[in-house]
């Protein structure tokens, strides 16, 4: 991912699709891209996010990201 140019990532896995991965992925996404540009929120698989979390959270993170991009 950051070879493309990825520089935040917003997870929105429940914890319990976390068992189908090897490696802990919070903490290799957490290395990759450092805490603070990693955002996990649980969603479940195909349900939307409740109006709470999508405020308070993601589309903050979003918003940053979108900031960050835009001034570097």
């Amino acid at each position: 991912m950051k070879r493309a140019g990825v520089g935040r990532l917003c997870c929105l896995l429940p914890s319990n699709q976390f068992e189908y991965y090897r490696a802990d992925l919070l903490a290799a996404y957490r290395n990759a891209f450092g805490p603070s540009n990693v955002c996990w929120t649980e969603v479940e698989g195909y349900h939307l996010c409740d109006h709470a979390t999508l405020e308070r959270r993601i589309l903050p993170f979003l918003h940053e990201s979108e900031q960050i991009r835009n001034t570097g």
